[in-house]
């Protein structure tokens, strides 16, 4: 079930980490293993892995002509800008732009270059029609000038000079004076709330997706009684109206990174826990290894010997509730003998879905859980990667969305 790994790491370094790890108070501490995720509304993304983002259509309304059509420029950058950004750090679809799978935009870069000198020339391959991803937004812009009352309380304090029994002058508190000033600070306020719909069709033109978001909203206020004095530029509106939906349009819509955490039983090879904990995973995988493997062994000789002797004692006992109560007792035993194996299979799941094998992950979140019945976390660990897993297979070329592989750790 294991597979050979090269141990990488000095033999200094690890008892460094072991001796620091086990001479300090345990502590628990989170690991993470990050995936990337098929596309939430289907599965098929063949007919999308090039596409064109239109320009987004934008209605200002509430502002003039002039700011309308500036507030417009700057949403509609912002929105294509995000989108690009967003599905490029996935790395699946292929935003197109001004040169790729624009035939006029590289016919613009092949004449620049056609009297350089240094050598480069552009080539210009036909390619498939991109899919096309259309956008709607209507926003209602509010920026509204106003004054607040600021009410501040002056505290004059007063002394006077008196002299004491023994005729040293000194200082006496006087009883403090307070007045209430009210002063005028104008303030700038920018609301702004609409709607987003996004449109997402193939290569051959069908429809294959479509959300809208009815709840945008963005509110800031400069001066006045709140804590900013400076306006919120169009940028930071566009940004804080539309990040979210676009993020959760992308996640729907192409493959994506996801990340779990984990945490890792304290119970099992405290060695193996310390390594976890310095994320030397693949050190902790092959000194894991070889434990997990040897328990493997004692467990299968002491289930073997425990189900012989139930076995001859259910087979010479007679009365059927006798025989239940056996088998019970069966149960018990192989969970009292099974169950000290479960934190090292868990931890080994842990190990391997970072590393990236989820399906030995799965295994061994099963083989935790059913050593352990009261491993609660083992159980939910498997039903988790089992949804995973799952979910990558429905995939028409998984090998381009493979899980994350942790390169660095390995030895180059």
């Amino acid at each position: 079930m294991l597979r050979k790994i090269y141990t990488i790491g000095l033999s200094v370094c690890l008892a460094l980490i072991i001796l620091t790890a086990s001479g300090c108070k345990t502590t628990k501490k989170m690991v993470y293993a990050e995936y990337i995720m098929p596309p939430i509304a289907f599965s098929d993304v063949a007919s999308i892995e090039r596409i064109n983002i239109d320009k987004p259509q934008i209605k200002i309304s509430g502002v003039g002509k002039k700011t309308s059509k500036n507030i417009s420029n700057v949403f509609t950058n912002t929105i294509v800008n995000d989108f690009s950004s967003k599905l490029y750090f996935n790395g699946y679809i292929k935003p197109s732009d001004e040169i790729y799978g624009d035939v006029e935009g590289l016919k613009a870069v092949r004449n620049k270059l056609a009297n350089s000198k240094h050598g480069y020339a552009v080539k210009i391959v036909k390619i498939r029609k991109p899919a096309k991803l259309k956008v709607y937004a209507t926003i209602n812009y509010k920026r509204t000038k106003g004054v607040d009352k600021i009410k501040t309380t002056l505290i004059t304090q007063n002394y006077s000079i008196i002299t004491n029994k023994k005729g040293v002058p000194c200082t006496k508190a006087n009883t403090p004076t307070e007045k209430v000033v009210t002063s005028k600070v104008s303030y700038i306020e920018v609301k702004a709330k609409g709607s987003l719909v996004c449109t997402l069709y193939d290569c051959s033109g069908k429809k294959l997706y479509s959300r809208k978001f009815d709840d945008l909203e963005f509110e800031n206020k400069a001066g006045g009684d709140a804590g900013s004095n400076s306006e919120a530029p169009y940028l930071e509106v566009a940004q804080n109206l539309f990040n979210d939906a676009i993020s959760k349009i992308v996640m729907d819509i192409s493959p994506h990174r996801e990340s779990r955490s984990l945490l890792v039983n304290e119970k099992g090879d405290s060695s193996v826990v310390a390594l976890v904990k310095g994320t030397a995973f693949y050190d902790a995988f092959n000194k894991l290894g070889p434990i997990v493997e040897a328990e493997e062994k004692t467990m299968d000789k002491l289930s073997a010997e425990i189900n012989s002797k139930y076995d001859q004692l259910i087979a010479s006992a007679e009365d059927p509730e006798k025989k239940v109560s056996l088998e019970q007792e069966r149960i018990n035993d192989l969970i009292d003998t099974t169950k000290d194996y479960s934190p090292d299979y868990e931890n080994m799941g842990i190990i391997l879905e970072i590393i990236g094998d989820r399906n030995e992950a799965l295994a061994y979140y099963e083989m935790a859980a059913k050593a352990d019945p009261e491993n609660i976390s083992a159980s939910e660990s498997f039903l988790r990667v089992k949804k995973l897993v799952t979910a990558s297979s429905c995939l028409k070329d998984p090998t381009k969305i493979n899980n994350y592989q942790q390169k660095k750790y390995e030895d180059q």
